[in-house]
Parts: structure tokens; sequence; C-alpha cells
């Protein structure tokens, strides 16, 4: 079966709880691969989960072939040196011991006569000579980072799952690593800043929070495809801030219609009229804004009012009504009207409509 990696409806929150990817669905195959986005937002974290040091908090990872990890940082023993990297120690002493004509026939059954030559074949193309014995201690930052890479790579791994490997680089170890990429035919998933590495990748993934877009094509088709997608995100914002002026245009003209319209202007004057009535107050008098604007919530119906705010509405008005009538005596004139009505009879209240029901 092809070599490959399946994520499914993945999630995956960091240690404080934050959660980092929310349902991703993402596929990797035999291709080298960069992996891109914001600081944080837990590429390392991934690459973590796809070789197995971790789980996530929902969703599958499945794995076919063998995979290998270069880390950022690395914790190395005072007694380590670059042959341990390859795991060779034990067979390497058998090797030397047969050249030296001191090994057993047990030994020499299971001698890879090919070994050192393969494993320096493999720390050279990485700029690393005649370091095999060298503690790992004595290295640079750099040297370890390109040791490390090599023995990663001579163990022929599937998927290589490299995290910044040219940080800390001078100028040719960086070039010594993206030669190794250039010529690395199994998959590989890199996460980089490097931009020149990401040249040499075969697609681009960038992760965000909640999706996994994949860019065919290396760091230079990545950013001009998203250029693309900017421009278009851009005319699209545009056009949507052009409609939205022009219905805030409509929407103005037809308030401004229904402001000016006789009927609003009359329902207003009634409105106004019953509640200077309930301040106890001349028809016409002046009151101040804010009065009105509390007693007509108070009384008359606003935009999104439930069917039992406007029932009690309702019947404020009706008692108003009331009060209004009581005050005024027997020949009280409702405001709106033009008739006097009987406070006592319940038919005399000036209908609810002319109110504004």
């Amino acid at each position: 079966m092809p070599a490959s990696i399946t994520l499914s409806n993945l999630t995956l929150s960091a240690p404080d709880g934050r959660v980092l990817l929310s349902n991703i669905d993402l596929s990797f195959g035999p291709e080298r691969t960069g992996l891109v986005g914001r600081n944080g937002i837990g590429k390392t974290t991934l690459l973590g989960l796809i070789a197995g040091r971790q789980a996530p908090q929902s969703g599958a990872v499945a794995v076919q072939g063998r995979v290998g990890m270069l880390h950022q940082t690395v914790q190395v023993r005072p007694d380590e040196s670059v042959i341990d990297l390859f795991g060779a120690r034990r067979a390497l002493a058998a090797l030397r011991r047969a050249e030296q004509g001191l090994a057993s026939a047990e030994e020499l059954a299971d001698i890879d006569w090919t070994l050192d030559d393969r494993i320096a074949a493999a720390l050279a193309r990485v700029g690393l000579n005649d370091v095999l014995d060298t503690p790992l201690a004595m290295l640079s930052g750099g040297q370890a980072t390109r040791a490390r890479l090599a023995a990663l790579t001579f163990a022929q791994p599937d998927f290589l799952l490299l995290d910044e490997p040219t940080n800390n680089l001078d100028r040719a170890g960086r070039q010594a690593v993206i030669d190794l990429l250039v010529g690395w035919r199994q998959g590989a998933i890199v996460v980089s800043h490097d931009r020149e590495l990401l040249g040499t990748m075969d697609a681009i993934v960038e992760l965000t929070s909640l999706e996994a877009p994949r860019y065919g094509g290396n760091w230079s088709q990545y950013r001009a495809r998203k250029a693309i997608e900017l421009s278009a995100a851009r005319h699209d914002l545009d056009d949507a801030e052009k409609r939205v002026a022009e219905i805030d245009r409509k929407l103005s003209e037809q308030i401004n219609l229904i402001l000016h319209h006789e009927d609003y202007q009359k329902l207003d004057q009634a409105r106004r009229d019953f509640i200077n009535a309930v301040l106890r107050r001349e028809s016409g008098a002046a009151i101040a804004e804010s009065e009105f604007e509390n007693a007509n919530k108070q009384y008359f119906p606003q935009p999104g009012d439930k069917p039992e705010v406007l029932k009690q509405k309702a019947e404020n008005r009706l008692l108003a009504l009331d009060g209004i009538s009581r005050a005024a005596g027997p020949a009280y004139k409702s405001p709106g009207s033009s008739a006097p009505t009987a406070p006592t009879a319940p038919a005399g209240r000036p209908p609810l409509e002319s109110f504004g029901r």
C-alpha cells in the first residue's frame, strides 16, 4: 500500500485548553509539503501528533508507512556521539573487528560491509565529514541539526517530519539541507519560515484554526495564489460595502418619506397629544424630547416588542385614558378627537388606533 498520512475531523488543543485546530481534514502523499501558518497555530504540535507522540482531542490520524521526525531542540547525553544517531555503534564495532580479523564466525555472518561507507555518505550529503565518533556535545547547533537529519534520511523513512530544519544554520548548512530535500523522493512535511527552503516544496498547506487549504506548487506559486484570493476578497468586500451603502440610502429615503407622510405626522401628533394629556399638560404645550421618548416607550409599540409587552402597553393606555377622563370631568375631549366623550361610558374611550396601537 502506498505511503500516506490522513487526518480526519481532527481537533487539537494546547496544554492551556486553547483550541488550535478544529475539525481539520488533511492528507499527505509521497511528496514534499511545506506547512505554514502563524506562530502558535499548532504546526509543531501537528508534527508530534503525526509522529504518535500525542493524541488529538477528537478525530483520527492514520499513517501508512514509517515516519522520522527532526525536532527543533533535543536533549543530548554527555556520552552520545554522532554514531549513536544512526544506532550503529555495535554494528560498526563488529565491522571494525572483522576488518582486523578479530570477529567471530557469528559476527561475520551478520556484518554489513557497506555500513561505514553509507553512513559517511549520508553525513557528506549534509556537509559533514569525519565526525562519526565526535561527541554530540562538541558540535555546534547547526552541525548537530545536520547530523540528526543525516541519520533520519539514512533510515529511509516513508515520511520526513522536519520542524524548522534550517534554523541556526549558516549559509553552507542551509544549502546542504535544501539540496538534500531537492533530491528526496519520499514524503516530507516541513514546518519552516525559510522561503528558499519552501521554494523546493511540491505543495504548501496553510494551517489555520478552522481549515487547512492545500496549494499545489512551491512557495512562490502559493504566494501568487494567495494574492489572487486576496484581490478577489477585496473586490467582494468592495461590492458588499457598495450594496450596504445602497441599502442604507434606500432605507433613509423610505424613512424620510415615512416621516414626512401626512398619516405619520398625524399619528405622531396624536401620540404627542396623548402624552401631553398624561403628563397633565395642555395639548400643544412643549415637552422635553426625553420625556416624550420615555412616555412613548411606556405606552406605544416599539420595534421588537413581544406580544405580552404590546398587551401591557395597551392596558397602560386604557388606564391612562381613565385617569385623563376622571381629571377632565364629564366634558372631556380625548386627544385626537373633535367631540367630547363621557368619561364613565366605556364606549366614550377614544379608539386605541388613534394612538398608534
